[in-house]
């Protein structure tokens, strides 16, 4: 994601102009048509931020990507690229524009985790965005995961309420997982912050399904506008509005990404929950430690509530995202909130009990 390492590692791909140009405007242009062109990218695939890293091998640009929260229907021509480096034997010499390889990252099986105990200190979970199964979602439990984050808000296009999300909560809830959604905004939508988040709460609660909680994605600051004001007063207005709902709120995001689309800011609030990702990578050899070891705080945030560890890898023939939280009984409190809802169900004689989401990884619930 740090894409000025793509801008500075290829330099000799840069059309010369006529007369020779200083080192550091080779450096901004060639930064800027890769950015450009990377955006592109995204907004033809409609995926939020396919690009994950970007490196030189040989004298060919290698882009890799990958979004395991949507599937990938890219068709994109595998292309070499030959930069002729001769700017230095020749000032005049113009080489052809850049082309770039596009990689596509499978997902790789995830390693098996040890079931962790009520006593454990962090438990288990996923985030995705693909339809998932009730046969799916009973493996993942079986498999030692204790929570499903499920992303409610498609930012392609204009952005809209992602309605795989009931799907995938329902099924989640039969399984006896623990349910968290998160929205990934569209901050160049016409429509504000808060409109996209009471698409999700109108779309959801019209379901049946009562949002306790809700999580940013502020992630990929190629998507984002520019300008670190305006992109605060939008998470702003998510946060206000969600506020005013009586949700808890978290924002998903890295040191880095936080620093590029919002300047460090450090005032979303004491109550904002953070869920950081650190990766090197993904697959099994991008992994970071299951733990919040490599935490730093910034913004807002002296702990964070979840960590990302783990990038397209496959669990129960899902592509998912790995996750962990601290938890000292997460699965008593799934099955306690379980055993609570059937009560009140039984209570108000209801046919079906109401199915809550949000709570499950935060300590004050």
């Amino acid at each position: 994601m740090q894409l000025w390492l793509l801008g500075l590692s290829c330099l000799a791909a840069l059309a010369l102009a006529d007369k020779p140009i200083s080192f550091a405007d080779r450096v901004a242009n060639t930064h800027q048509k890769l950015l450009q062109k990377l955006k592109e990218l995204s907004a033809n695939s409609n995926q939020n931020a396919p690009v994950d890293n970007a490196k030189m091998v040989g004298n060919e640009i290698v882009i890799e990507y990958n979004h395991p929260k949507q599937a990938l229907n890219l068709k994109l021509a595998d292309k070499k690229a030959t930069f002729v480096r001769e700017e230095e034997k020749n000032p005049a010499f113009v080489p052809p524009a850049p082309v770039m390889t596009f990689k596509k990252q499978e997902p790789e099986p995830a390693p098996a985790i040890v079931p962790p105990s009520q006593l454990a200190a962090y438990a288990y979970a996923v985030d995705f965005a693909q339809v998932a199964t009730v046969a799916q979602m009973q493996c993942l439990k079986q498999n030692g995961y204790s929570t499903a984050f499920v992303r409610a808000y498609n930012p392609a296009g204009q952005g809209s309420f992602d309605a795989n999300s009931c799907t995938n909560i329902n099924n989640a809830y039969s399984a006896g997982l623990g349910i968290e959604i998160y929205m990934t905004p569209q901050p160049m939508s016409s429509k504000t912050g808060y409109q996209q988040l009471d698409e999700i709460y109108n779309g959801l609660n019209s379901r049946g399904i009562t949002v306790r909680a809700i999580w940013i994605q502020v992630t990929s600051p190629i998507n984002w506008p520019t300008n670190s004001n305006s992109n605060i007063n939008f998470i702003n207005s998510i946060i206000a509005r969600a506020r005013q709902y009586s949700l808890s709120v978290g924002i998903y995001t890295s040191a880095y990404d936080w620093n590029q689309i919002t300047g460090g800011w450090t005032g979303a609030g004491n109550d904002v929950m953070l869920w950081y990702w650190n990766v090197r990578g993904g697959g099994v050899s991008g992994e970071t430690s299951p733990n919040f070891s490599d935490f730093s705080p910034f913004g807002c945030w002296n702990s964070p509530t979840v960590k990302q560890f783990a990038q397209v890898e496959q669990v129960c023939s899902i592509t998912v995202n790995r996750d962990v939280y601290m938890s000292g009984s997460a699965m008593a409190q799934v099955e306690g909130m379980a055993k609570w809802e059937k009560a009140a169900a039984l209570q108000t004689n209801q046919a079906k009990p109401k199915i809550f989401v949000g709570g499950f990884v935060n300590p004050k619930h």
